[in-house]
């Protein structure tokens, strides 16, 4: 599931990174009424595009992490394990979320943190079609 989720998480963040950069460094020569157009066009375009990235996100990445956690760790070790995955996780999250807010403020940074968050879905991707074992059809036990 998340082989076929995160491509779509990474694209969706590329054209997140694309529209914020069109945002903040289009044309300066246009007339106003064409910018006031081109910015609402933008804003749905933008939502449309946030949509996408939390749906793929929601489906591939959020749901699985339970899921891979108790089919891949043995039973006297899902306790223990489901703990420390759930702590790592809101850690990254409280992280990504702390600087996240930061870099939104810098006009570079709009669109520089979609492309790092896109490498990371990059390294994310890469990670699961290495690391991560299929277990479709396969015992639990």
């Amino acid at each position: 599931m998340m082989l076929w989720s995160l491509p779509f998480a990474f694209v969706s963040l590329l054209l997140l990174a694309y529209t914020m950069k069109e945002a903040n460094y289009g044309e300066d020569e246009a007339v106003e009424e064409e910018k006031n157009a081109y910015r609402h066009v933008e804003r749905v375009y933008f939502t449309a595009v946030v949509v996408v990235f939390t749906l793929s996100i929601s489906i591939g990445l959020s749901s699985t992490v339970w899921s891979i956690t108790a089919e891949i760790l043995p039973n006297y070790l899902l306790a223990i394990g489901s703990s420390l995955t759930q702590t790592f996780g809101w850690i990254i999250n409280f992280i990504i979320n702390t600087f996240f807010l930061d870099a939104l403020e810098d006009p570079v940074g709009k669109w520089v943190v979609f492309i790092v968050f896109a490498c990371m879905v990059l390294l994310a991707i890469a990670f699961v079609a290495i690391f991560v074992p299929e277990t479709v059809g396969k015992s639990t036990r």
